[in-house]
Formats: structure tokens, sequence, C-alpha cells
């Protein structure tokens, strides 16, 4: 009985039964554009300040950070707000939280951009304060 092959040019064995061509040319490739400058430092793409020690917290002595991730759209909306990490203190999470979502003002950039923030809560002095620390900003649809 004889073999059959289905396919396009390749034999029952493997190899092709019609010559091979190779083309080469000239011209331009295509190039990317290059990827735009890293946005601004995360102080400089907020106003708002810092957020108030809860005082429930303070009077407990309490201490923590909180990690936030926040996305920004171009316009300078707040799009989402993320905790990364809690505090341990549900009080120093709402907060921060709060605070940012609710205080802080975004700047416009060409692109939509997250920036990761960590909400310090500590006793200094005697004083209890809160800081703000400024991650990464990463661009979220540049090309």
């Amino acid at each position: 009985m004889p073999e059959t092959a289905s396919g396009s040019g390749t034999s029952a064995g493997g190899s092709s039964d019609e010559p091979g061509t190779t083309e080469s040319g000239q011209g331009t490739a295509e190039t990317a554009p290059p990827a735009p400058p890293p946005p601004a430092s995360g102080r400089g793409l907020h106003g708002g300040g810092v957020p108030t020690y809860p005082k429930n917290a303070e009077h407990d002595g309490v201490e923590g950070v909180v990690l936030i991730t926040i996305e920004v759209s171009a316009a300078g909306q707040l799009q989402n707000i993320a905790l990364d990490k809690s505090s341990g203190d549900e009080r120093l999470d709402f907060q921060a939280m709060r605070y940012v979502e609710g205080m802080w003002s975004f700047v416009s950039q060409p692109y939509d951009y997250s920036m990761q923030v960590a909400v310090v809560f500590s006793r200094e002095d005697n004083r209890f304060v809160s800081n703000v620390e400024y991650g990464e900003v990463n661009w979220l649809n540049a090309p």
C-alpha cells in the first residue's frame, strides 16, 4: 500500500520537495520610539501634605508603616489606591488610606502612572509624627 502524506511542500520524510528561496533587501527597519523619561519623583506628583497621627493610636503608643500603591490617570485623577502592606494597626492603615484618597491632589502627566508610598507613623523625641516616603514611580501605559 503506498504512503500518503499531507502538507504543503514537505514530503513524508520531512524534507522539502521544492527549492527554498531566501530574500534579503535593503531599506530601513522601523524602530520603536525611545522610552519616555521616567516620571518625576513622588513628592512632585501630588499636593496634600502628610496624614495626621490618629489620636487614639497615639494614646495607645502605636507606631507602624503603611505601604500603599496609588494609580493615577494622565489627567491627574486618582484611579486606584491599594494597601500593599498593613502597619499591623487598622487605625493607622485607615488614616493613611483615607488621607491619601481624600486630601491629596495629583499632577497630570503624559501617561497614567503608579506611585508607591510608605506612610510612617512613629514616635520621635516624645512626639508622635507622620511622614511620607516615596518609592517607585512608573508609567502604566507608555509606549
